[in-house]
């Protein structure tokens, strides 16, 4: 059960995530609805509703794998492009937010000081 688990936690892919879910459910119904009733956006990576910078893993190769995976049957040249453009989409929006940003510190750290600094 631990294992199915941490596998539709993992899952990349909601047919993946869905297909886990119902295994577990059907071996114990009551761990299924305890996971669903605390929220499984919580718990699992591919309902995350947090962006985080658009990569749900820290492997770069699965990243990249799964950003190609609904154009792997074009030729090469434009899944370079694909490639490309998406590198070129995340360069911008990181120097957008980091423009828009008044301080030199993300918005976490930046709070959590000003949180120190008001509790000391």
């Amino acid at each position: 059960m631990i294992n199915l688990y941490y596998r539709a936690t993992y899952a990349y892919r909601i047919e993946e995530f869905s297909r886990l879910m119902a295994e577990m459910k059907s071996i114990h119904s009551k761990v299924h609805d305890e996971l669903v009733e605390v929220g499984i956006q919580k718990f699992s990576r591919v309902h995350c509703p947090r962006k985080r910078y658009q990569m749900m893993t820290t492997n770069i190769v699965e990243f990249m794998n799964s950003c190609i995976l609904t154009i792997r049957k074009l030729p090469i040249t434009s899944i370079a492009k694909f490639i490309r453009d998406l590198s070129k989409r995340w360069f911008h929006d990181c120097r957008c937010n980091t423009r828009e940003t008044p301080t030199f510190l993300i918005g976490n750290s930046d709070r959590q000081i000003k949180d120190w600094v008001i509790s000391s």
